[in-house]
C-alpha cells in the first residue's frame, strides 16, 4: 500500500513542481517590475477572450461523444453542487462572523477549475489530454458563471452592489454552448476539419500561458502579514479536506472509477484545487480586502503542492 501511494503520489508533486516553476518565474517578474501589471492584464484578456474559447470549440466539436459520456451533462451540474456544498460548509463554520466575512466564503469554495487543472492534466495525461479537457471544459460551464456572479459578489462584499447578470456571458461559456449545440445536433460534420485544426493549434497556446498568468497573478499578491489563523483553518479545512473526502465519497458510490478513470481523477483535482485566481483579480477590480485574501490564496496554493497528490494517490490506493 505504501508502495502505491509513493507511486501516485510523486508523478503528481512533480507535475506541480514543475507547473509552479513556470508559475515561480512569472511571479518573480512581476516582483521586479520586469513584467507591468497591464502586461498580464492583456495576456489574461486574450487567453480568456481568444485563446481558450479557441481550445474549447475544437476540443468538443472534434472529440466530445455524447454516446461515451451519456451523463455529460451532470459535470456542470455537478461543478455548482460542489462549489455550493463548499459554501454551505463554510457558511457554517463562519455563521458567528456572517455577513462581514462572507468574503471568505469563495476562497472554500470556488476552485481554479482550468488555468491549475489544464497543465496539471496536460502532465499527468498526455495520451488522454483530448477526454481531460472534455471533462474539463464541461465542468467549468458550471463554474465560471458561479464564480463570477455570486463570487464575485461574497467575494468583493461592500463594495459591489447587485448581481450582474451581464458577467454570468462570457467567451469561454459561449464557446461551451456553441460547441456543444452543434455536436448535440451533428452540425459539426458540416465544418470543414482545416480550420478546426488551426483553431486546435492557436487554442494550444492556452495550457502555457495559463501556467504564467497563474504565477503572474499570484507573484503580485502582497504578503505583508500573515491572515488570522481561525479564518485561514476553516477555509483549509473546507477546501483541502472536507470538499475531497466528500468527493471520494461519491464517486466511490457512483462506481465512476472502474468506467471512468480519467473523470474520476480529473473530479479529485477539482475537489482539492485552491481557490479561483479570478477571486483576487475581482478583488483587485471592485474592491475587497486585497491583502487578507491574498495571503491565504498564496498559502492555500503552496499547500495544494502536498494536498492535490495526497488525495490522488489516497483515491489510486482504495
Amino acid at each position: 500500500m505504501i508502495t502505491t501511494f509513493y507511486n501516485a503520489f510523486i508523478p503528481v508533486l512533480w507535475a506541480l513542481i514543475k507547473i509552479f516553476g513556470i508559475a515561480l518565474g512569472a511571479g518573480i517578474l512581476v516582483r521586479t517590475k520586469l513584467l507591468p501589471q497591464n502586461s498580464i492584464k492583456l495576456l489574461s484578456q486574450i487567453t480568456v477572450k481568444i485563446l481558450l474559447p479557441f481550445l474549447i470549440f475544437s476540443k468538443i466539436v472534434q472529440h466530445f461523444n455524447p454516446a461515451d459520456v451519456p451523463f455529460w451533462w451532470m459535470l456542470p451540474i455537478g461543478a455548482v453542487v460542489m462549489i455550493g456544498t463548499g459554501l454551505i460548509i463554510s457558511a457554517g463554520l463562519f455563521r458567528k462572523e456572517l455577513p462581514e466575512k462572507k468574503n471568505m466564503l469563495p476562497l472554500a469554495a470556488m476552485q481554479n477549475a482550468s488555468y491549475l487543472a489544464l497543465p496539471l492534466g496536460l502532465a499527468l495525461y498526455p495520451d488522454q489530454f483530448d477526454e481531460y479537457l472534455v471533462y474539463c471544459f464541461l465542468f467549468v460551464l458550471g463554474v465560471s458563471p458561479t464564480t463570477w456572479s455570486l463570487g464575485k459578489y461574497l467575494a468583493t462584499s461592500g463594495h459591489t452592489g447587485k448581481l450582474d447578470f451581464k458577467k454570468f456571458i462570457t467567451p469561454p461559456l459561449i464557446a461551451n454552448i456553441l460547441a456543444i449545440t452543434m455536436v448535440l445536433t451533428e452540425a459539426r460534420r458540416f465544418i470543414p476539419e482545416t480550420p478546426l485544426t488551426y483553431l486546435s493549434f492557436i487554442g494550444g497556446l492556452t495550457v502555457p500561458l495559463a501556467m504564467f498568468i497563474l504565477g503572474a497573478t499570484l507573484g503580485s499578491i502582497s504578503f505583508s502579514k500573515f491572515p488570522p489563523l481561525p479564518d485561514l483553518s476553516k477555509i483549509i479545512s473546507v477546501k483541502f479536506i472536507i470538499l475531497p473526502i466528500l468527493t471520494i465519497l461519491t464517486l466511490s458510490i457512483l462506481g465512476i472509477k472502474e468506467n471512468y478513470p480519467i473523470l474520476a481523477n480529473f473530479l479529485i483535482i477539482q475537489s482539492s484545487a485552491p481557490a479561483a485566481t479570478a477571486i483576487i483579480l475581482q478583488v483587485r477590480a471592485y474592491g475587497g480586502d486585497y491583502h487578507k485574501m491574498g495571503s491565504i490564496m498564496l498559502i492555500c496554493y503552496l499547500l495544494s503542492m502536498l494536498v492535490m497528490p495526497f488525495w490522488l494517490a489516497i483515491w489510486q490506493i482504495l
